[in-house]
């Protein structure tokens, strides 16, 4: 698998943690799941966009912006833009998250440290690095995924999914279409891939099936 194609990965799982979960139960109740499946199918058409693009560009970003300054200022405005909300949003889950269940007692400050401390390292080392550190990871999130799964699935029961489609198709599709969004709007990042990585759909189906898992085993 090319070691780009896996930041897909956590780029598509990035704004699911807490927040992102909760807010598909909110929209659809226990039918999220079915929700989020129509909304992997949204996604992949947002992704195929993402890819065409990859595939038919020739230079790298920086060429391009040069080529067309007003293109090139609102392209890095956008991506600037929406990698600074996907780094805030992280910290601000990940310090509740800590506060809330472990360091109760810690200032939030001292908890974002070593997030930071990583953030920036890899900022300034590039791709590269981030690449390396998303090869790494990856087998040790889907062997915990799997774990988790299977670990929680003797303690299921078939009512909590039945009947099915209960809610109303307003909330239904609000599920499909902010599962897509949050899924898929994150890899706007991988448009600072230099050639579009081999898996770039198998790898984003991957990871949204991890969270639909996930919607499957909270219900």
């Amino acid at each position: 698998m090319n070691s780009n194609a896996n930041i897909m990965y956590y780029l598509t799982r990035s704004l699911f943690l807490g927040f992102g979960i909760s807010l598909l139960f909110y929209n659809s109740g226990k039918d999220c799941y079915l929700g989020a499946i129509l909304g992997l199918l949204f996604g992949i058409m947002i992704t195929y966009g993402y890819y065409y693009i990859l595939l038919n560009k020739k230079e790298p970003l920086s060429k391009l912006y040069a080529k067309s300054p007003l293109i090139g200022f609102i392209a890095r405005f956008l991506l600037i833009l929406s990698s600074y909300i996907i780094l805030l949003y992280c910290l601000i889950l990940y310090s509740t998250f800590t506060i809330s269940f472990l360091l109760t007692n810690t200032p939030a400050f001292y908890i974002l440290i070593p997030f930071l401390l990583l953030a920036f390292y890899c900022a300034f080392k590039g791709l590269k690095i981030i690449s390396r550190l998303a090869s790494t990871l990856l087998p040790i999130s889907l062997i915990f995924c799997l774990f988790a799964f299977f670990g929680l699935s003797v303690f299921f029961e078939s009512t909590n999914f039945l009947p099915f489609l209960t809610t109303n198709f307003s909330g239904f599709f609000k599920t499909a279409l902010t599962f897509a969004g949050i899924s898929a709007f994150p890899n706007i990042l991988t448009l600072h891939f230099s050639n579009p990585p081999k898996n770039y759909f198998k790898i984003y189906i991957l990871a949204s099936l991890t969270i639909i898992f996930a919607l499957i085993c909270i219900n």
